[in-house]
């Protein structure tokens, strides 16, 4: 059933009646893949021009031609969708990796919206890991810059100094700041100081 493209659309609505319900099959996350990748690709509606140019093209990409209006709409419901999902569940991991794969085909992707995003998870939950993960692949591709998310970072853990999803993606921002080598662990045990007197004055 989920190779008849015919079925495609029922597909997707089914699956989002049941993953608003529960994110975290990831199974019906899947089919969703493939019904969205094979609606793609039997769309016939793009016009004579864009079809042809996709021909001389000879595109290898996995989608063929779609207005670019149609295709970025699919893509923003399956964004809402996820977001729905996260509402729900907020450590879906099924979740955060569909929208992963969504920002991942986005044409014009608004980073900075799925930074807020980020902010406003962690507001509620500091210990969302899945979050944690998903804001890094943000950061990657938006090229915020390693001291950036330091001062992030250093802003949560003190909202939070028993925030162990914190200091362990601060850890991998020091790691890369510094290296972890020769003369470079000069910086880190710098850094590592500060951090204990940190903690020494939170004691106190």
């Amino acid at each position: 059933m989920r190779k008849d493209k015919l079925l495609d659309d029922e597909l997707l609505t089914i699956t989002r009646r049941m993953l608003l319900t529960n994110p975290d099959i990831y199974t019906l996350w899947n089919i969703r893949r493939e019904a969205f990748e094979s609606n793609e690709r039997s769309d016939g509606t793009t016009g004579d021009k864009e079809t042809k140019e996709c021909s001389e093209q000879e595109l290898t990409q996995e989608y063929e031609c779609r207005s670019e209006e149609d295709y970025k709409q699919l893509l923003e419901n399956e964004l809402s969708l996820t977001e729905s999902c996260l509402k729900e569940n907020p450590k879906s991991y099924s979740a955060w990796h569909q929208r992963c794969w969504v920002m991942e085909r986005m044409p014009e992707p608004d980073w900075n919206r799925e930074l807020s995003l980020c902010a406003k998870c962690l507001n509620l939950d500091e210990r969302n890991f899945h979050c944690w993960d998903y804001r890094k692949f943000v950061v990657g591709k938006a090229g915020i810059s390693d001291r950036e998310e330091f001062e992030f970072s250093s802003t949560k853990i003190l909202n939070n100094f028993s925030n162990y999803s914190s200091w362990h993606y601060r850890s991998r921002i020091l790691s890369r700041m510094f290296g972890s080598t020769g003369l470079e662990e000069i910086p880190i045990l710098d850094e590592v100081y500060r951090e204990g007197e940190s903690f020494r004055n939170y004691l106190i």
